[in-house]
């Protein structure tokens, strides 16, 4: 049994696409695979409950959201109903093992003893609402000042609150692991030693009908606009990115392709840089190879420490030539600058090492050389897949029945 927060996709958010791989891979390996997704089950919850709610209640529960900075850290923990509905699901039929995709997942299933439980998650789930304050401005008037300290206040309140609720989650699996790998280190010395680093399957979908050849050097950019990393990463390639390669090449010798949903969510600020250097905005792609083949580079400028880059992983299974910010090297320590990828620490080096492949083929050929011989040693179905099924043969034979 795979449980997880959505059901897999192909095409659209990191979650999706590792569930996706994930139950893929377990089936190449022969198991029987069924899928559990919380989301399907939160929202029969939800309109049960809606009929029952009260103004009073979503008044306050409002309230609290704006008091608190709008953390996540209550929607990571599943509610009596949803496990109420799990338990039953779990009842009706004997499951050798469950294998939890992210918090809520785990937090389902904690409880069980009788099945060995393999944890796999990705970010801490305290750090989007942490990211999202360290990203706003610096409050200038005496109010603004207030609800700033107010926040940081409860935020760390949360933060010392989650961060052992992670810890006794992790413990609760027979095995548990994280997708990036400063977190599995950040766990196992926070108090729980046996956290594993996990590589995330990628699959790499057959793409029958290659995208034409773009007339312009394009650059392709992925990811859904309503996520903290991604208008992190978006933010740092308008003011400073694009605007060098402007200066340095041209705006009409090079393109700029947008890939991800929820582009309505882009601030209008943003939208208007974007805007003024004529990028396409191509919305959810699927399959996303046919682009990203195409493009002579795909670019990842998110800035901050947050959780691994799945759309880096999806690039160098193509065999695409990546420039990344070296935040993103923390959660994927198999890049490596001049093999597999370039990677840059501020937005003037980023430009710079655009321009090294937009005037060097033979550079690019060893880039996208190198992407591939790392997606197949280490993200491949055959490699990282098996090594998840591999972890839950060992956390059967380690669980007595």
């Amino acid at each position: 049994m795979v449980i997880s927060d959505s059901i897999p996709d192909t095409s659209h958010g990191g979650g999706a696409v590792t569930v996706d791989a994930l139950v893929k891979s377990l089936k190449d390996c022969k198991a029987t695979v069924k899928l559990l997704a919380i989301d399907q089950l939160a929202e029969k919850i939800r309109h049960t409950e809606k009929e029952h709610s009260s103004l009073k209640w979503g008044f306050i529960k409002k309230l609290k959201a704006l008091v608190s900075g709008n953390s996540s850290f209550h929607e990571t923990i599943t509610n009596q109903a949803e496990k109420k509905d799990a338990e039953s699901i779990l009842e009706n039929e004997e499951y050798d093992c469950i294998v939890c995709y992210h918090w809520r997942a785990i937090d389902l299933v904690k409880s069980i003893k009788k099945i060995p439980i393999v944890g796999l998650v990705g970010d801490p789930f305290d750090l989007p609402g942490k990211m999202r304050l360290l990203s706003r401005k610096n409050p200038q008037t005496i109010m603004q000042k207030c609800r700033s300290l107010w926040i940081q206040t409860i935020l760390f309140l949360k933060y010392r609150k989650a961060r052992k609720r992670m810890l006794y989650l992790l413990n609760s699996c027979s095995i548990s692991g994280a997708f990036a790998a400063h977190h599995a280190l950040e766990f196992q010395m926070g108090g729980v030693p046996s956290c594993l680093y996990v590589r995330t399957p990628i699959r790499r979908a057959e793409i029958k009908n290659k995208c034409p050849k773009n007339k312009k050097f394009t650059l392709v950019h992925v990811g859904h606009f309503a996520g903290t990393a991604t208008l992190s990463g978006v933010e740092l390639l308008c003011d400073e990115i694009l605007p060098c390669l402007d200066q340095q090449i041209g705006i009409d010798r090079f393109q700029l392709k947008m890939i991800g949903g929820f582009a309505d969510k882009i601030p209008s600020n943003l939208r208007e840089k974007l805007n003024s250097f004529n990028a396409k905005f191509l919305g959810k792609t699927d399959p996303i190879g046919r682009e990203l083949m195409a493009a002579d580079v795909v670019v990842v400028p998110t800035p901050i420490y947050l959780g691994i880059r799945v759309r880096i992983c999806s690039a160098l299974a193509y065999g695409c030539c990546v420039v990344t910010h070296i935040a993103n090297t923390a959660g994927i320590p198999e890049l490596m600058d001049y093999e597999n990828c370039l990677v840059a620490s501020d937005g003037k080096e980023f430009c710079d090492k655009i321009i090294e492949i937009y005037k060097n083929p033979s550079l690019k050929k060893r880039l996208r050389n190198g992407a591939l011989q790392t997606y197949e040693n280490y993200f491949s179905l055959s490699k990282a897949g098996k090594a998840i099924y591999k972890l839950c043969e060992r956390a059967i034979a380690q669980t007595p029945r």
